[in-house]
């Protein structure tokens, strides 16, 4: 039988619709949250022979399918689809990247419960992404495959999260990410220098985790102040997580906190005085 889930010629194959199935393991509604310019025409087919028509309204609308039973279901949107501004998918839907493309004014991805299947490069046209969540979990962190420097040009952006067992890249591949306030990584396969994390100034929430990091660098970072800082087993070495400290305190941080624990190596003397100082100016720091 031909499984249409593992065949990326079927979600290519018409241009003109967004395509996406659903799963389910009993009678239950699926919902997916998006936007749509105000007036804009769709409609959603959800695979199971019932197809609604919508409008945009410029605000979040729910989409919802109360289905009978359990079954996969292929489901397509068509008309408009180019007014779709953001998705925001329930955990019961798969959604194929190469779909997400043909969203060219898309500003708003969150692909987290949703399970997300296919390469980043299918993002590196959608120049006006802000926020950009992929996210695999368990046995689904093999779904996101790709280099991270297929997202670079996507400057705009002020939030991204990417969670895969086999995504590749440096932590550089990010430089031109300028704007971010939240960025989270976490790819055993991405390598690179913390210091690259330098010229992100507007940072509120920093995660690094399950990946080989270095911090060689003398870089003064930004002050950060109330930003959650957390690194988790990327294996900095002692020195690096001095350092890190060292910078930190260098920069007047105020406030948030710095956790960096796991596989990374314990602090040591050297920066004794600048945790106590942090500490002294609110900073919570969990270390080694």
């Amino acid at each position: 039988m031909f499984n249409y889930l593992l065949n990326p010629r079927y979600y290519l194959r018409d241009r003109r619709c967004f395509k996406f199935s659903v799963v389910t393991s009993g009678a239950s509604t699926a919902s997916m949250t998006i936007k749509a310019v105000n007036g804009s025409k769709f409609s959603v087919n959800w695979g199971d022979g019932t197809v609604t028509a919508y409008t945009g309204t410029g605000s979040d609308q729910v989409l919802s399918r109360a289905y009978a039973g359990a079954s996969t279901f292929i489901c397509k949107i068509t008309g408009n689809i180019k007014a779709i501004t953001k998705i925001s998918p329930d955990s019961k839907f798969r959604i194929p990247l190469t779909g997400v493309r043909k969203l060219s004014d898309i500003y708003y991805c969150v692909l987290g419960t949703p399970i997300p299947t296919g390469d980043l490069s299918c993002m590196s046209g959608l120049s006006k992404l802000l926020i950009l969540q992929l996210v695999g979990t368990g046995a689904a962190t093999t779904n996101i495959t790709g280099a991270l420097s297929k997202l670079s040009a996507l400057t705009s952006l002020t939030n991204l999260v990417v969670t895969s067992s086999i995504v590749t890249g440096d932590l550089s591949n990010l430089s031109g990410q300028t704007s971010l306030t939240n960025l989270a990584i976490s790819c055993p396969l991405v390598t690179g220098d913390l210091s690259a994390l330098a010229n992100k100034p507007g940072l509120t929430s920093l995660t690094i985790a399950s990946m080989t990091a270095t911090y060689a660098s003398t870089t003064v970072l930004p002050a950060w102040n109330n930003t959650t800082e957390t690194l988790t087993s990327i294996g900095l070495s002692s020195a690096a997580v001095d350092q890190w400290l060292i910078d930190s305190n260098t920069a007047g941080k105020t406030g948030g906190t710095i956790a960096i624990a796991g596989t990374n190596g314990a602090h040591t003397t050297a920066s004794a005085a600048a945790l106590t100082a942090l500490q002294g100016r609110g900073v919570t720091v969990t270390v080694n």
